[in-house]
């Protein structure tokens, strides 16, 4: 590879580390408007100002990035968010209640900055393995954030700590913090590689904005490696979508690019049946997928809906509807999974019946 190359990937790999920063800006402005509730969000935060100049490049600009994500969003961007997390947090939970008591575990790709570990660990204990995979840099500031919090650490089960240098990962018996660049996947002996990983427990998999990032053909390995090594599970992927003879999704995608930001999958499924037929293709079954727009329209209703109408006046409803429908929310499973969720889908392929 030239040294030319090496840094045009280089730089794009920073700012796609950098859209983490975006999604928890956007969670702390949902959060402070009351759309969310999140009692570890300010231990992020916190971490951030204490870590964040202590990485090789953010000496300076440190304060100025913490600044920056604490300052408010829109109202189409707080609704957006309120409804990626809590349908995010509905499908987990009902992942989980569907084990049953048994063990279970959840791999979180991309994870980043969020918090969601915190919660389930409270919830499900020793229950549960969470998994949490990002970027070296990110794991570096996520798990000084968690050994030097003392509520955080108790949670995840490590002693609180404040070292001289940045943890590069964090392990305990029922949650993995591991640094890991998703495109390296390919070929590798999955159990060498992931020897955390229980092969044999139902596992949810997270995408929350990841896999849109890589290219096609690293998207299709990604999941080969993981379907063809976990027992059963389900695959939960939340990104967004485009067609090339959309005007709206055209001005995404260039929005996108003027920030450096690629999204090689945008515009390869056109629509939710070709998404599914791909999904059934790499193995999947039981596939259930909306648009956001959907999801909102059939998933918050009742007091919760009036509750949210009360929280800002909204005068974007259409565009927040236009923008919602260009984002997927896709819900598959693998293997001997007979996961029945009462959740209302857009498109959905027939339950697995195989024995």
């Amino acid at each position: 590879m030239s040294p030319y190359r090496y840094r045009m990937d280089e730089r794009h790999d920073k700012v796609i580390r950098s859209t983490d920063f975006d999604a928890l800006s956007c969670r702390i402005s949902a959060v402070l408007r009351q759309y969310l509730l999140d009692p570890y969000i300010q231990h992020i935060v916190q971490g951030l100002r204490t870590n964040l100049p202590r990485l090789p490049g953010h000496k300076f600009s440190a304060n100025r990035t913490v600044k920056a994500i604490t300052l408010p969003k829109l109202p189409i961007i707080n609704r957006g968010t309120y409804i990626r997390t809590t349908a995010i947090d509905t499908i987990v939970e009902s992942f989980a209640k569907n084990a049953s008591g048994d063990a279970f575990q959840i791999i979180s790709l991309g994870a980043g900055s969020d918090t969601r570990s915190f919660k389930i660990l409270l919830e499900y204990g020793k229950k549960v393995v969470y998994h949490e995979f990002d970027f070296g840099e990110t794991v570096l500031l996520k798990a000084a954030t968690i050994k030097g919090t003392p509520e955080l650490a108790s949670l995840v089960g490590c002693a609180p700590s404040t070292e001289d240098t940045l943890p590069t990962e964090l392990h305990t018996d029922n949650y993995h913090l591991s640094a890991l660049d998703l495109r390296t996947i390919k070929n590798v002996n999955f159990a060498e590689a992931f020897p955390y990983i229980d092969l044999t427990l139902p596992t949810l998999i997270l995408s929350e904005c990841v896999l849109c990032y890589m290219k096609p053909e690293q998207v299709d390995e990604v999941l080969a490696a993981f379907l063809k090594s976990l027992r059963c599970g389900a695959v939960l992927i939340y990104e967004p979508m485009g067609t090339p003879d959309d005007g709206f999704s055209r001005v995404m995608a260039d929005n996108l690019s003027q920030r450096g930001i690629k999204l090689p999958t945008f515009f390869r499924f056109p629509d939710l049946w070709t998404r599914l037929a791909y999904l059934e293709l790499m193995g999947l079954h039981s596939v259930q997928l909306s648009n956001m727009a959907y999801v909102f329209r059939h998933w918050v209703a009742g007091p919760e809906l009036v509750r949210l109408n009360r929280l800002e006046l909204l005068d974007e409803v259409e565009e927040i509807d236009l923008l919602n429908e260009h984002y997927v929310l896709a819900l598959a499973q693998f293997g001997e999974t007979s996961w029945q969720n009462e959740l209302q889908f857009q498109v959905f392929s027939q339950p697995n019946t195989a024995v």
